[in-house]
């Protein structure tokens, strides 16, 4: 098999209901990634055979596909994934200041390749990668819970909860009093089953973040993700030696070296490395190193549902996979951009059995959101 064509697809979008910020009572101004306008590229690589990898990018990728990734891999193997990441990231380090795209559009279009790698075999990816279960236990995250007024945060979490989720994340910051009172009230709207999570976008400093680790103890809290600024890490050893909630972090790392000082170093229960910023051989490098430390691995995927897709495969292939995010704001490239619907049951996503991600491009939203 040799990919002979890419095919580049812009989509733009703006959403009715953008995540809100933070604000700056009492910690800083955090604005979440997300915002209401959604620029992504959809792009198919093409074969000389029946199978169509697929992949999405950020922003409006056309000049990168057609002058980076079409030169560096049409014509090539795509099972030779290392081979055609390498010829990517090479071409893309040579090329013109405004195409010198040598991060995620390279990790993304990896994803592409690994797609076409499993699906010449005919097996899902995750099958492809040494898994062996479909479910994946995911959680309520992204733009939900997003810095909304407490009830407004109830009745987002009730409706989750309705959905089908036993697990979800808040996104917090303002202080460990305000913060203590979400945290007590959503933990009573959604009783001592559920699992909940927070977020604070490294708003605390550490004295602040024990002081809320004593309440997140009270209240079963599972992980505390990212409480403070990467610049200290004797603050995150000292927080994880503190709490018997579980430190999460490593959304912010661009390079395996900064993960593998964070294991070293023992700073973290659960690496969350970006699955955009990694790509999924990187991942899989770090999925091992995390395994020696006795440390989680749960790829951060934010407002990125090819990155979500990919780690869900790659969580099956992991023994220490931890609990995965699933974004939940209304977004048509999240929800609507694929033609299989996600099926989520008892807290569970079920991976498609067909080979590859498992997944093809809805031609109705490539259509409806189509730009240029």
């Amino acid at each position: 098999m040799q990919i002979t064509a890419l095919a580049a697809h812009p989509l733009h979008a703006e959403l009715s209901a953008p995540m809100r910020s933070r604000g700056n009572v009492g910690f800083t101004e955090f604005f979440h990634t997300g915002s209401e306008v959604q620029r992504i590229t959809a792009v198919e690589v093409l074969t000389d055979t029946e199978h169509r990898g697929l992949t999405l990018l950020g922003g409006d990728a056309r000049e990168w596909v057609e002058a980076v990734a079409a030169p560096a891999l049409v014509g090539r193997d795509p099972g030779a994934v290392r081979h055609g990441r390498r010829a990517l990231l090479e071409r893309a380090a040579a090329a013109p200041p405004p195409l010198r795209q040598v991060g995620g559009h390279v990790n993304r279009m990896e994803f592409a390749m690994w797609d076409l790698a499993a699906r010449s075999v005919g097996l899902p990816l995750y099958r492809f990668l040494g898994g062996v279960d479909p479910d994946v236990d995911v959680y309520a995250g992204g733009g939900s819970l997003c810095w909304n007024p407490l009830p407004l945060l109830v009745q987002e979490t009730q409706a989750l909860l309705a959905r089908g989720f036993r697990a979800v994340k808040i996104k917090i910051g303002h202080g460990p009093d305000e913060d203590a009172e979400i945290v007590r009230t959503l933990r009573r709207a959604c009783g001592p089953e559920v699992r909940i999570m927070v977020d604070a976008n490294r708003a605390y400093d550490l004295m602040s973040a024990l002081k809320l680790c004593d309440v997140l103890e009270e209240e079963g809290v599972y992980w505390f993700e990212e409480p403070l600024v990467y610049d200290h890490p004797e603050d995150w050893r000292t927080l994880r030696a503190q709490t018997t909630v579980h430190i999460t972090g490593g959304e912010g790392f661009s390079r395996l070296s900064q993960a593998a000082d964070a294991l070293r170093e023992g700073l973290v229960d659960v690496l969350q490395c970006d699955a955009g910023a990694f790509g999924l051989v990187d991942l899989t490098a770090i999925g091992a190193m995390a395994a020696e430390a006795g440390v989680g691995l749960t790829p951060h995927s934010c407002n990125s549902v090819i990155g979500f897709l990919v780690s869900c495969h790659l969580q099956r292939a992991l023994p220490n996979a931890e609990i995965q995010e699933f974004e939940t704001f209304d977004s048509p490239f999240i929800h609507r951009i694929f033609e299989e619907p996600w099926t989520l049951t008892g807290g569970k996503l079920r991976l498609p059995e067909t080979p590859g991600l498992g997944v093809s491009l809805s031609r109705e939203t490539l259509e409806q959101y189509r730009c240029g």
